[in-house]
């Protein structure tokens, strides 16, 4: 297995590169998947001694951080002064909760 560069995102990542014929990826599919998705490897398929596509991994979604959650907390900004109004109303307004025992 072979290791090659691949440019994501302004970065160089290396990249763990397996050449299976298109009869190997037919037959294992499922397994090139997983080996894709879960090891990180790139399948480069070939067909008659020609490369003919890769199957790669993802690109790795951006980790949302604390801060990026504060951030957007800050910029939701508030719900207004009737919308509280509205909600203490109807809190004031809820009939009690029933009490009933659980049969036994």
């Amino acid at each position: 297995m072979a290791s090659a560069p691949l440019r994501r995102n302004g970065t160089t990542v290396r990249r763990r590169v397996r050449r299976l014929t298109s009869t190997e990826v037919q037959r294992n599919f499922a397994d090139v998947l997983n080996r894709v998705r879960f090891q990180g490897e790139t399948i480069l398929v070939e067909r008659g001694g020609e490369e003919i596509c890769e199957i790669i991994p993802p690109a790795q979604p951006r980790k949302f951080t604390w801060s990026d959650l504060a951030h957007l907390i800050e910029s939701a900004g508030t719900a207004g002064e009737e919308w509280a109004t509205a909600v203490e109303e109807s809190v004031r307004n809820q009939p009690p909760a029933e009490f009933k025992k659980w049969p036994r």
